[in-house]
């Protein structure tokens, strides 16, 4: 079975990413932070996982892109960088995790 595609927009803690890697086929942003905006446009279309963090704007045109998405996740204590009304008005499953860095 293919393993599903994460994207994560900087790279976490490696006890992290051994984790992910044994479900998931994850790619990791490695250029400037925050991702430009133009990267993530086309990387979203393809992926069905997002990780994210809070200077990272996930907005409607960016989830309306999302043709495979199925979770957005942000490594902060809140998520108002996410447009997250608009993802619940998405017709498929999508749902949101906070990750505390406390």
């Amino acid at each position: 079975m293919k393993k599903k595609r994460v994207f994560l927009t900087r790279t976490l803690h490696d006890f992290a990413l051994k984790e992910l890697k044994k479900k998931y086929q994850i790619e990791i942003h490695s250029g400037k932070i925050p991702i430009p905006r133009k990267k993530l446009y086309f990387k979203i279309e393809e992926i069905d996982g997002l990780i994210c963090f809070p200077y990272d704007v996930i907005d409607s045109e960016l989830i309306d892109r999302a043709k495979n998405l199925k979770v957005i996740s942000t490594y902060s204590v809140g998520f108002d960088h996410i447009d997250t009304e608009h993802a619940k008005k998405k017709k498929d499953s999508r749902w949101l995790y906070s990750q505390s860095t406390y």
